[in-house]
């Protein structure tokens, strides 16, 4: 498990990149199994809204979870651009969420460039516990791999079964 740190607006940054991964089609789908993801990122945005208002939050995320934030926050940076451009989104309730968290946002157009820098921010603050799950994931498939290694079947090495010595 890594944790996450977040304070003052990284929370309500974060919350807003979630609702963004959250309503891609097929987003918490696994490829591989067509099951929802083991590190669905759906329970990390229910523990942030309990909690979005706090000072401090700590958030406990699987390697693949704060792999896939750091996905969200990078689409987030995207919608923002889109958002200013044409001043809508297709995401659901994004707009909405937008004006609740920073109800500023309607009157002054230089806040929403204020937010893309913050999520520019927000994401170069979690870039080591990026980079941390990077490394346990590799280190994790490292382990994987020998273990199915290990569990090969040495058929072809016929001699091994004559030779006692």
């Amino acid at each position: 498990m890594i944790t996450i740190t977040l304070q003052q607006d990284e929370p309500k940054v974060l919350y807003l990149a979630l609702l963004y991964h959250l309503a891609r089609p097929g987003s918490e789908i696994d490829p591989e199994t067509g099951k929802t993801h083991v590190a669905a990122l759906e329970p990390v945005m229910h523990f942030l809204t309990s909690v979005i208002n706090k000072p401090i939050i700590e958030l406990s995320c699987l390697p693949k979870q704060v792999e896939r934030i750091d996905t969200a926050l990078s689409g987030l940076s995207n919608e923002l651009r889109q958002f200013v451009l044409s001043s809508s989104s297709v995401v659901p309730n994004f707009e909405n969420t937008l004006i609740e968290f920073w109800p500023d946002v309607i009157s002054d157009s230089n806040r929403l460039e204020e937010i893309m820098m913050l999520t520019m921010m927000t994401r170069r603050k979690l870039e080591v516990f990026f980079i941390q799950a990077e490394q346990e994931l590799a280190h994790e498939k490292l382990l994987l791999e020998q273990e199915r290694l290990s569990q090969r079947s040495q058929w072809w090495k016929i001699w091994k079964k004559f030779n006692r010595s």
